[in-house]
Order: C-alpha cells, then structure tokens, then sequence
C-alpha cells in the first residue's frame, strides 16, 4: 500500500528546507525542487505533485517568486504554526522546544472560549478614557473578561491573523469582532 501525504504542513516543510538550503532562486527551480525531493526520499510527495495538476501550478507559482519573499512568506507561516499548536496537547512540547518564545497567550484563548460559550458569536469594543470594554452583542449583557488589558490588542490582532476573529468596524464606528468556524474547531483540540 503506497504512503498518502498530501498535508499542507508536509508540503510547506518541504518547501521550507529546500528554500533554505539555496541561496537564490534558478529558472529550473521547480525541476530541482522534485529533483531534490526524490534525493531526499520523498517520492510520494512528488507523485502527488504530478497527479495534483492544481499543486503543481501553485508550486511553480510560489518557485517562481522571489527567494526572500517565499522565505519571508514560509516563515510566517512557521510562526502562525507555532501558534496554533502552542495549546494543543502533545504537540505544544514540540512547538515550545523549538519555538520557545512564540504561544497564542492564555488571554488569546481565552476570549474565543468565552465568546464560544456565550453563544452569541459576536462582541464589540466600546471604549472609556483609555481602556477597551468587550461586550457581547445579539441580546447577551455580559462582557468579554479581560486580565490583561495591555496585551488586548496583541492577543486581538493574533485572532485576526490566525482567522479565529473577523473584525469589522459596526455603523456606529466601534470594531466587533465575530468568532470563526476556526476557531471553534481550533478549541476542540485543545480540549
């Protein structure tokens, strides 16, 4: 029975340590990117390459572009990871050690679990004098509790950025900001 890996974690690895290894990026580097995987015993991942003609395509496009964009782009990617599995059992051992100091910070979690619970979906930001109050919105009265207030723009912005939070600004000019499917699915594993 031949191995199936066709995770994107595996692919952008793959992707990531083949950039690494090279200093610039060639007119054949597509070529040397399967050439590589095959030195590399990585044969199943090529014949999903070239069964997978969309894979294919958005590989050479990704090749194509400039090597420190694509690094730049890859790390990224690496630390958004990092995030995500920071919480996650088992696998936060492997993110701390290699990662130390990236984690989705306690507070981070704990806003999606609370707006989760709540039922509602959504909340929105009103401010007084120099802090942020978070309110649920769609008939609850509570409010988002927030420990640390200083780090509530850090943890909202990575909530954006993972996808876990949709931020809009409401008719009255305030954000709010809706849970995602996302991030719902992300709390199932951390339980």
């Amino acid at each position: 029975m031949p191995e199936v890996v066709s995770t994107v974690s595996t692919i952008l690895g793959l992707l990531s340590i083949f950039k690494s290894e090279r200093r610039a990026s060639s007119d054949n580097e597509f070529d040397e990117f399967l050439t590589w995987l095959v030195h590399k015993q990585h044969k199943h991942v090529v014949e999903e390459i070239n069964t997978n003609h969309q894979l294919n395509l958005s590989i050479k496009m990704l090749l194509m572009q400039n090597h420190e964009k694509v690094i730049k782009t890859l790390s990224s990617v690496d630390n958004s990871l990092a995030l995500l599995t920071s919480k996650i059992g088992g696998l936060s051992e492997i993110t701390h050690a290699l990662k130390p100091n990236i984690e989705l910070s306690d507070q981070a979690v704990s806003i999606i679990k609370q707006l989760n619970l709540s039922g509602e979906g959504k909340f929105t930001e009103l401010t007084r004098m120099s802090d942020g109050v978070y309110f649920f919105i769609d008939g609850n009265k509570g409010q988002i509790e927030i420990e640390e207030k200083r780090f509530v723009e850090d943890d909202l912005m990575q909530l954006v950025e993972l996808s876990f939070l949709i931020d809009k600004i409401n008719d009255a000019g305030k954000r709010t900001f809706t849970i995602s499917r996302a991030a719902v699915n992300y709390l199932k594993q951390t339980e």
